[in-house]
């Protein structure tokens, strides 16, 4: 993560901004990790433990059509403070584990 970067309290990451802060992985990546390691869903929504340990939130974004009528919500994941360190020791666990 970037040190000189101060973390807001109570600040949530989309999994783009969280792999960027991360720096050793791409969103993409990120996600299959944390699919291979059993913390999120095929559906890329984290499994209820997590969420209940304030690593990650399910957000939903609405989508409009051209007339302004609600067509359907896409969910997308958050990653909170504690996620962001939480998938950094991951990562760090893993990275031992090659050695």
């Amino acid at each position: 993560m970037i040190r000189n970067e101060k973390l807001q309290e109570g600040a949530w990451f989309t999994m783009a901004q969280t792999a960027k802060k991360i720096g050793k992985t791409g969103r993409n990546k990120l996600y299959k990790l944390l699919r291979e390691k059993g913390i999120i869903m095929r559906d890329n929504e984290p499994y209820q433990c997590y969420c209940d340990a304030g690593y990650f939130k399910m957000q939903f974004t609405p989508k409009y059509n051209k007339r302004g009528l609600f067509i359907t919500a896409f969910p997308s994941v958050l990653v909170s403070e504690a996620g962001v360190e939480f998938i950094e020791a991951l990562l760090k666990e893993m990275e031992l584990d090659k050695v």
